[in-house]
């Protein structure tokens, strides 16, 4: 079977393009950065006629194990064409990041919890919600929207909450951040990784010498007309938030969550497996075995994937990061 499958506006375009091709390029990146696809092609014959700028494409990619895996929607805002020899690169992006959700506004929300925002926004762009238990239910006393686009405001809502928000398949996600869970509160399969399953590896481990023993945020406290601190982890050398919150619930939640942040990501590694797999994604919690112990004692969370299909087969690349 073929690693792959391309679509474009509803019609396989698969066959047309195999002869072309050169390297299918996709990036899956971790949260709300756009995911972006690359597609190179030979044209020496001059005859290749491909999908212009703006037009739809869709992307499977797998092997015999895993079949083919939807991989999502994107759009075409880039035709490149250059030689010698003579080839055609298209360059899309994930179908999710509409220009209106990078308009900046002006708006609040007033007593409003984290699902009932994040659904308003959704229902407002045609696209899909799932939120997590955990983050949903949360309630935001108040929150201003200024000169802000609907893009930046939920993540900074996420960030705050201690949470990530993505959006795949034009459906907006709200899940619990680094917890190697779905939106859904389903845990994510453990990818378990052999080193011998890998080409090469490199590791990189962060000095504890600057580390922060704390993260301080500060509240308005109405009552007693002065600015309020809430610490998470300990006093020492603690790291001052510049946001002023609402109240020490939001102030607390955000002094948490990055707090959470700085502990994360002590160690991390980048590895070229010497296979594709379609199914490994961002946020996924991974063992390793096979490596030095520091690695293998280690629990990761995969941050970004790059899935390159070509005339060498399929091979996958991630990056992750040890979780907290």
């Amino acid at each position: 079977m073929s690693n792959y499958r391309i679509e474009s506006n509803g019609k396989d375009i698969t066959a047309a393009l195999a002869n072309h091709l050169v390297e299918i390029s996709l990036n899956d990146n971790r949260g709300h950065d756009s995911d972006d696809l690359t597609i190179t092609l030979d044209d020496i014959a001059g005859d290749l006629e491909l999908p212009r700028p703006g037009r739809e494409i869709k992307l499977y990619i797998g092997d015999a194990k895993t079949g083919l895996v939807f991989k999502g929607v994107f759009i075409i805002d880039e035709i490149e064409e250059g030689g010698a020899p003579d080839y055609q690169r298209i360059s899309a992006q994930s179908a999710d990041f509409t220009k209106e959700l990078k308009v900046k506004k002006e708006r609040f929300f007033e007593e409003k919890t984290i699902s009932e925002i994040v659904e308003h926004i959704a229902g407002e762009h045609g696209l899909k919600s799932v939120i997590s238990e955990t983050l949903g239910g949360v309630t935001i006393p108040h929150i201003t929207q200024t000169n802000e686009s609907d893009l930046n405001l939920l993540s900074r809502i996420a960030k705050d909450a201690g949470g990530y928000f993505a959006l795949k398949n034009l459906t907006l996600i709200y899940s619990d951040e680094a917890s190697g869970k779905s939106a859904s509160g389903q845990s994510l399969p453990v990818y378990n990784l052999s080193r011998a399953e890998t080409k090469r590896h490199r590791a990189t481990e962060k000095s504890r010498l600057n580390d922060f023993t704390g993260v301080k945020a500060a509240w308005h406290d109405s009552e007693a007309a002065e600015k309020t601190w809430e610490v998470a982890g300990i006093e020492g050398k603690v790291k001052a938030l510049s946001e002023l919150y609402a109240n020490a619930g939001a102030a607390t939640a955000a002094a948490s969550a990055a707090f959470n942040r700085l502990k994360r990501g002590k160690m991390k590694i980048s590895i070229d497996l010497s296979h594709g797999d379609g199914e490994i994604i961002p946020e996924r919690p991974m063992k390793a075995a096979g490596f030095k112990p520091g690695i293998n004692g280690a629990d990761w969370i995969i941050e970004r994937v790059t899935h390159r299909i070509n005339k060498s087969g399929f091979i996958t690349t991630l990056e992750a990061e040890t979780k907290t």
